[in-house]
């Protein structure tokens, strides 16, 4: 599995506009985002928080790249969200089944009425025409654009491509909730040519259905699968590899747990417990963590209990990488 550079990494959080900050921090206070300053003055007042967000990280990241220069039909998007709408689709609802109905809609959010047009404007503003995709896996929607949009490269429908992830906090679920995610990751990827300053990165995915777990036999299948897509991904990684497991409390994310810590031994393995209502920002701010921290290799695992399961290799200049000549782990 050939990889894919990395050429930029953007954060747009409350916590901070960057992946260490934005992990560490929990204050989701009205107002830490004004699109006045982060966008401009005029024609952003009305977009949807999480649209705001995904331009801001797209600017930010597109900002230090080639991405200009590269024909607009040689450019896509794969844009990750889980709640992005959440808040919007809930008081669309409510105005539609008010006495005043749809009529009531005002024109400015009216055109936001399905979750994978929350990625036009990043589109529109960079020119990004050669595909616009939208992910919105639990959990996982992050890592599976990313997978996308490095399968595009590899396959030659891009030159390069800007992926994103954005969610904007889900409503009020009552009293003790937690808030929900909130900010953005933008990443420009490229294809590799092979220069060893730049990050690269290799993903794969895959889907371990609730029922297979549950039959007789079907933990045993399963581990072989996930321990399958593992190698995969790893490939020829360097020795002493960091592992992050991004998971919940389900029985997928236990055994996802103890497959990978086996078919890695002697990694350093840590476990991140997402409590959170779903979003798929999580996962991003660590890859995006991983990809601007120390050198060396990590691998990002996440799993969700409806099945869906991402992984993620990012290595950063300075790893130690096994010799051409050399087997990859069995």
């Amino acid at each position: 599995m050939s990889a894919v550079a990395v050429t930029a990494v953007a954060v747009v959080s409350p916590g901070g506009d960057s992946a260490t900050a934005a992990l560490g921090g929990t204050d989701t206070t009205a107002g830490w985002f004004d699109h006045r300053t982060r966008l401009g003055a005029r024609g952003y007042r009305y977009l949807p928080p999480a649209t705001q967000y995904a331009l801001a990280a797209a600017r930010h990241a597109a900002g230090g790249t080639g991405l200009a220069e590269v024909p607009e039909v040689r450019r896509g998007l794969a844009l990750a969200t889980n709640g992005g709408l959440g808040r919007l689709f809930d008081d669309m609802d409510r105005q539609v089944a008010s006495a005043e109905g749809a009529e009531g809609l005002a024109p400015v959010s009216a055109p936001y009425f399905a979750l994978n047009v929350l990625g036009n404007r990043v589109a529109a503003d960079h020119g990004l025409k050669a595909f616009a995709l939208t992910m919105a896996s639990p959990r996982t929607a992050a890592m599976d654009a990313v997978e996308a949009g490095a399968r595009a490269l590899r396959a030659g429908r891009c030159d390069v491509a800007l992926v994103a992830a954005t969610e904007h906090h889900l409503p009020d679920a009552g009293s003790g909730s937690a808030p929900g995610e909130e900010g953005a990751v933008a990443l420009v990827l490229e294809a590799s040519d092979g220069r060893q300053e730049t990050p690269v990165l290799r993903a794969g995915s895959l889907f371990v259905p609730p029922q297979v777990l549950a039959a007789p036999g079907g933990t045993e299948r399963a581990a072989v699968a996930i321990r399958a897509a593992v190698r995969r991904v790893t490939g020829d990684a360097a020795p002493g590899l960091r592992v992050r497991l991004i998971l919940d409390g389900s029985g997928l994310a236990e055994l996802t747990a103890r497959t990978v810590a086996a078919a890695l031994a002697g990694s350093d393995v840590t476990q991140h417990r997402t409590e959170s209502p779903l979003g798929c920002l999580t996962p991003a701010l660590h890859l995006a963590d991983a990809l601007t921290g120390e050198p060396g290799d990590t691998l990002l695992v996440t799993a969700v209990h409806d099945g869906h399961l991402a992984i993620t290799l990012a290595c950063r200049p300075g790893a130690r990488h096994r010799s051409p000549g050399q087997e990859s782990r069995p």
